[in-house]
């Protein structure tokens, strides 16, 4: 399959199969000398692109640490424009292939786990059992004014102030976050948002300790969605790759919302799996 035209003599890297980077050195990649062609394929460019080089990744031509050629060598390589490579790059990403940062490029990862299959969430003890099973890896605290697009997903109030706790949720082990989750309190009441270094409990749970303020009753919103750049960046992904939006809303007794929770995880990350029997027709 497809890859690469003959570089430039005046390029950096000798090698006319073209070179990626580990540990600071490069490192040969080896690949066809042909561009790619749809030619006589179903298949866009990107997916060809992506198969390419998920195929150098897999066989290990592309060793795990080392940084794939920048978008302007692969669109050289293969013949193709870099909005193709950019299309194949974001596809290896959802697949856990590879990781991105800016200023750094595109780091080939470990062979992806499959994501863990968790049950629906339609209780407090289904949320209790998965709160158990990862981990929160707090990344921020503070004081935030709520813009056009919180107050949407939140249903308060565009520019009233709140105190937002950011954590990225992670499987114990797992290379990469789960999720980011973002959580939500009046400010009065942010000392319950301080938590360990690596925290399991929820933090209604330190609403009641500490506060008195006792959640009741919790409502689930599910929807799909595309990271913005910040949760990309701390996800190690791609801006508009897919995602699950979860936002949760805790309420007391008397009905108002006490906590808000908005949670972002990757397609390629989590699922959830339900199995049920089907009564037999009448």
């Amino acid at each position: 399959m497809a890859v690469q035209r003959p570089p430039d003599k005046n390029q950096s890297c000798a090698n006319p199969r073209g070179c990626a980077q580990r540990n600071g050195k490069k490192t040969e990649v080896t690949i066809s000398d042909r561009p790619l062609s749809s030619s006589g394929h179903s298949k866009p460019l990107y997916l060809l692109l992506a198969q390419a080089l998920a195929s150098g990744i897999k066989s290990g031509v592309l060793a795990v640490g080392s940084t794939l050629p920048s978008e302007k060598t692969l669109t050289s390589m293969h013949g193709v424009s870099r909005q193709t490579v950019r299309q194949a790059l974001a596809l290896l990403r959802s697949q856990g292939l590879i990781a991105s940062r800016p200023g750094v490029g595109s780091m080939v990862l470990p062979a992806p786990q499959d994501a863990e299959a968790f049950p629906p969430i339609t209780s407090a003890k289904d949320l209790r059992d998965f709160l158990r099973r990862t981990e929160l890896h707090q990344v921020s605290l503070g004081l935030i004014t709520v813009n056009e697009r919180l107050s949407e997903a939140l249903g308060c109030r565009r520019g009233m102030q709140l105190s937002e706790a950011c954590f990225l949720r992670r499987r114990p082990e797992a290379i990469l976050p789960m999720s980011v989750l973002r959580i939500y309190l009046q400010p009065q009441y942010a000392a319950a948002q301080i938590t360990p270094k690596v925290a399991r409990g929820p933090i209604y749970q330190n609403l009641e300790r500490m506060f008195g303020i006792v959640a009741t009753e919790v409502r689930q919103d599910v929807t799909a969605t595309v990271l913005d750049r910040e949760t990309a960046r701390l996800l190690q992904a791609a801006p508009g790759d897919p995602a699950l939006q979860v936002v949760r809303f805790f309420y007391s007794a008397a009905g108002k919302p006490v906590e808000v929770t908005v949670g972002h995880y990757p397609s390629s990350r989590f699922r959830q799996s339900v199995r049920y029997p089907l009564p037999p027709m009448e």
